[in-house]
């Protein structure tokens, strides 16, 4: 991967926790008592100038006499440049008593530059466009517990992309930007999953098995009016933790995203990200469907200080390229910090190495998976 900043600071000698009070009545309550990270972010990149912000994670407290429940957290970061740029994400999960209801709601709303690869880069030979557009995005999951570790849930998702800028006639012109202006997608479906985890956050034991089938409807707005379109996409994430000896952890995933109809560019699979073949810029790839494996190897280093080897592979594929199959293996290693061993709050830094050289370092927290 392309060095995507020149100068990359990430202050955690910023970062700090925080406990707050308990109630005058002393009930213990998963709300009662909110332990935070906060850090500020900086970093320069020749499509942003100068960009600052910060990045912060709060863990609710879980009660002691309902040692099942998993533990409910919200991560956000907010980050404006000095041309004018911003990028606001949230992510909250929340587990009530007994993990009888769990509900998951996401945010996100940019306008942020991104390198644009073109659809179906398979030999990683295309060279990259600067694009900029503005993306909003909510997401809700709302899972009900049917019996011992089995989850069923509704989900529905609206994304909305408009705002283009773009190379004049380059690749996104030719292969996004001619079709439509903007465009969004709504998208309504049922979930089913099983989790017997030890720790949603830091698992050491257990299976999760999450399947989620969503129907969307495109709405396309161009020069020449509004058109309709839709395509489902089937979604697979399957994860087995076990114990190597009492204190390395081999964590596997089985990992696919599956679409069949209209698929709009910024729905598609990609190979990339922080959390998912680690080495690899996402959007590097575009297509229509993925199919992914990786493996991790966690072990400790000294005290809260842990280490982590991987390794994976991924294919893309689509309807219109069936022909020879492509192949996209990557390997790494990073280190966690363990800051909160109950709740599961761990600080992780890795670096992946993919195809062709690409590359990439992850500073975030909680495990890749």
């Amino acid at each position: 991967m392309r060095p995507f900043v020149y100068c990359f600071l990430c202050l955690f000698l910023g970062a700090h926790t925080v406990d707050g009070q308990q109630s005058l009545s002393e009930k213990r309550d998963s709300f009662l008592r909110i332990k935070s990270l906060v850090f500020p972010v900086a970093y320069y990149t020749p499509e942003t100038n100068l960009a600052l912000g910060a990045s912060g994670l709060k863990l609710f407290n879980k009660p002691k006499e309902d040692s099942a429940r998993f533990t409910s957290y919200l991560n956000a970061s907010a980050v404006v440049t000095l041309r004018e740029q911003f990028r606001f994400e949230s992510n909250l999960i929340l587990y009530s008593k007994g993990n009888k209801w769990n509900w998951i709601t996401n945010f996100e709303y940019y306008y942020f530059p991104y390198n644009y690869y073109g659809l179906y880069n398979y030999r990683l030979v295309r060279t990259f466009e600067d694009v900029s557009l503005k993306r909003f995005t909510l997401n809700n999951k709302l899972y009900r517990l049917l019996g011992e570790n089995t989850f069923i849930g509704l989900e529905n998702q609206f994304k909305s992309v408009w705002g283009f800028e773009y190379v004049e006639n380059g690749m996104f012109y030719y292969e996004i930007a001619k079709n439509f202006d903007q465009a969004s997608s709504l998208g309504l479906g049922g979930m089913f999953r099983f989790d017997s985890r030890d720790n949603n956050l830091i698992p050491r034991e257990g299976i999760y098995f999450n399947v989620e089938y969503l129907h969307y409807m495109n709405h396309y707005i161009s020069n020449e009016g509004n058109s309709l379109t839709s395509f489902y996409n089937i979604f697979f994430d399957f994860r087995s933790y076990f114990k190597i000896n009492d204190k390395v952890v081999n964590a596997f995933q089985f990992y696919a995203d599956l679409n069949e109809g209209d698929v709009p560019f910024y729905k598609m699979a990609s190979i990339g990200n922080s959390r998912r073949m680690r080495g690899y810029y996402f959007g590097m790839m575009l297509d229509e469907n993925l199919i992914m494996i990786q493996d991790e190897i966690r072990f400790p280093i000294y005290k809260r200080l842990q280490g982590a080897a991987f390794a994976g592979i991924g294919t893309m594929h689509s309807v219109l390229h069936l022909g020879k199959i492509f192949f996209f293996p990557n390997a790494g290693g990073g280190l966690r910090y363990i800051a909160d061993y109950d709740r599961g709050l761990c600080i992780r830094a890795d670096i992946g190495f993919g195809k062709k050289s690409t590359r990439g370092f992850y500073l975030t927290v909680s495990d890749a998976f």
